[in-house]
This record gives structure tokens, sequence and C-alpha cells, in this order.
């Protein structure tokens, strides 16, 4: 049974790939005639997304990122969450987002004042390149950023790919494993063996 279980789970997983690989690809379709704006990527990040006994053998992450831009001079911000995906195929596809370092003269000007500069400095001066972002006119609140900004198009394919394949085989080998070891009641044997049984008793 709790074989059954984990196939099952890592199907059901798969599934919900797949069908968060659609969603994202009717809202790619939707937004593509929305106007578009520069934004800025404040957050990105895999969230980790623990199933019992699962996790163990397959680790699934949530791609996020965190977003913000302005529509006539009004400050907006944004998320977007992705389906799960396996971990692995996630780091094979996965391209981190282009950083701006800091300024240099900023940096100069630190240790000339202070006479070193401390790696908060560096981190805080550090930030993502500009992204686009599509957002609807009459309801600027609503927005989606660029594809490849999660990039999850890709690793929510092969991970519904792969899931599908492991938890389908999975259960239909066990399905059929179980099915090949139950035993068959035939009423024949039955009779046969309840009239020898009878003959020796007469005899």
């Amino acid at each position: 049974m709790t074989m059954k279980l984990v196939f099952g789970s890592i199907l059901f997983i798969g599934i919900l790939s797949f069908f968060s690989f659609m969603f994202d690809r009717m809202d790619i379709a939707k937004t593509s005639s929305w106007p578009i704006v520069e934004g800025n990527l404040l957050d990105i990040q895999d969230k980790s997304f623990s199933i019992p006994i699962l996790s163990r053998f397959i680790p699934i992450r949530i791609p996020h990122a965190k977003y913000s831009y302005q529509v006539d001079g009004k400050y907006y911000e944004g998320e977007r969450t992705s389906g799960p995906t396996i971990l692995f195929v996630r780091m094979a596809t996965f391209k981190q987002p282009e950083m701006i370092m800091p300024d240099s003269s900023e940096i100069l000007r630190s240790i000339r004042e202070h006479n070193t500069i401390s790696l908060k400095d560096l981190i805080s001066g550090t930030k993502y390149k500009p992204i686009i972002i599509r957002y609807e006119t009459r309801h600027p609140e609503n927005s989606m950023p660029d594809p490849n900004v999660l990039q999850s198009g890709v690793s929510l394919w092969w991970t519904c790919v792969i899931l599908c394949g492991v938890g389908g085989l999975g259960l239909t080998a066990l399905f059929y494993h179980d099915h090949t070891i139950k035993p068959v009641d035939d009423p024949s044997l039955s009779l046969e063996s309840a009239l020898a049984a009878q003959r020796r008793r007469r005899g």
C-alpha cells in the first residue's frame, strides 16, 4: 500500500505540473496584448514543497518571484508563483537573472571613508537588471512578468513527463503484480474437490 501511495503521489504531482504548464501558456497568451513597462525584480527563489515519504526520493520546488513597477507614477508590487518542479530539472533549466553590481564610485567612496567595505554593503548595492512587466490597462495592479524571469515552462514540462512516466509505470506494475498473484476462484475445481472428499468418506 505504501508503494502505491508513493507512485500515486508522484503521478499526482506530474499531473499538477502539466496543468500548471497549461495555465502558464494560457496566461502568456492572455497577456500578450497588454502594454509593457520596465520593472524591478525584488526577489526570486525556489521554495521547498514538502510531501511525506515522497520528499525523501524526489525533492520538489516551487519557483517564486516578487517584482515592482510603476504605471502613471503609481507604484505596484506583484508576485508570480509557478507549479511544482523537480529540483534537478529546475537546476538544469534555470539561468539566474543578470545582476547589476554596485557603482564603483560608491565602493571607492566607502573605502576612503571607512578604510573598508562590508559584505553587507556589497549585497545591498547589488540589484537585478530591470525586467519587462505586462499590466492590464484598466487594472494596472494585474500584471505578469516576462516568462524569461521565472523560466518555468521547460522545467514544468519535463517535470510532468518524468513524474507522469514514473508514477504511471509504477502504479501499472503494482496493479499487474497484484492481479497475477491473486488466487483464481474456479467453481469447477471446488466441485471436484467436494466430490473427491465425498467419495473418500463413502469408501
